[in-house]
């Protein structure tokens, strides 16, 4: 598994432990935020287009050219989410 796939698979059970807190018709689903820290910016339409169609277009994806402090990954991720009401 590549290290973009092995990512989406970590951010995903992120949302999902999120949204096993939750209470009510409250969800982080809706308010997601990845901050995408890329050691080749080239690289961020593909990643993007990758993690819009895991996340179905919901999660709104910041990425940027950064140093990586390990010499083995391509990107990192920061991630945000607000818990709100589902209607």
């Amino acid at each position: 598994m590549g290290q973009i796939e092995e990512t989406a698979v970590n951010l995903q059970v992120l949302v999902d432990a999120g949204n096993g807190q939750k209470r009510g018709n409250f969800s982080c689903r809706k308010r997601v935020c990845w901050r995408l820290y890329l050691r080749d910016a080239q690289n961020a339409p593909q990643i993007a287009s990758y993690l819009n169609r895991i996340f179905g277009g919901k999660a709104t994806l910041m990425p940027m050219e950064a140093d990586i402090c390990r010499s083995d990954l391509h990107l990192e991720v920061e991630g945000m989410c607000s818990i709100v009401e589902e209607q």
